[in-house]
């Protein structure tokens, strides 16, 4: 994860090409990335990005019994950057967020964002960015 982050500093590295490292050869759990087309973000987003979705698959590996797992990047029509990931696991009805979910949470509060949690049907998570 560090050596990901750090190529975003210091190179313009594709952010589908970053996240798709993330999510490569897991054990178990088939993961599907989309990131819209021409999707650009700043450094601290990115940084942001990155490790909402390590804690998302990691979450998900742990705690989900997931066999798929869905990671969608892109633009709102209000021009937030948006993060949905959605898995196909047991769910859980009442989220208690651990330190890794609160870090998230934080991270995009920071950005004057959101993330909102559904824990129904599988589970859910979406984090949004506002364009600044």
């Amino acid at each position: 994860m560090r050596a990901t982050v750090g190529e975003l500093r210091t190179e313009s590295t594709d952010l589908d090409i970053a996240l798709r490292g993330i999510v490569e050869d897991l054990p178990g759990l088939n993961v599907i990335v989309d990131v819209a087309p021409n999707l650009e973000v700043g450094e601290h987003e990115s940084a942001a990005l990155l490790h909402a979705v390590r804690e998302i698959v990691t979450n998900t590996l742990r705690h989900a019994h997931a066999n798929e797992l869905w990671i969608d990047l892109y633009r709102d029509k209000d021009g937030s950057t948006v993060l949905a990931a959605k898995d196909d696991g047991r769910g859980s009805a009442q989220t208690e967020p651990g330190n890794g979910l609160r870090g998230m949470i934080e991270r995009f509060e920071a950005f004057g964002g959101t993330v909102l949690m559904n824990g129904k049907h599988g589970f859910a998570i979406t984090a949004r960015i506002p364009t600044s």
